[in-house]
């Protein structure tokens, strides 16, 4: 199992933010209205890789940037 999600993971990280952001609206629409349904569990679950991308992003994102402005008082 920890190999699927491994390789699940790798697949979303490729994909361009933008891109999948492109579709929040249209799953968080679909995720807001609940059907018993295979296709709505399949939109929760996307919806939830969007944002865990995202939430990756931000943290790889702010880290990022905390380092280089150590490394940046370092020098002074």
């Amino acid at each position: 199992m920890e190999n699927a999600l491994r390789k699940l993971a790798k697949q979303l990280d490729v994909y361009d933010e933008a891109s999948l952001t492109a579709m929040w609206d249209r799953l968080a629409e679909q995720v807001e209205n609940f059907e018993p349904t295979k296709e709505w569990e399949t939109a929760a679950l996307m919806l939830g890789m969007i944002q865990a991308l995202r939430w990756k992003n931000q943290r790889f994102n702010y880290n990022w940037s905390e380092s280089l402005r150590a490394n940046s008082m370092q020098k002074k």
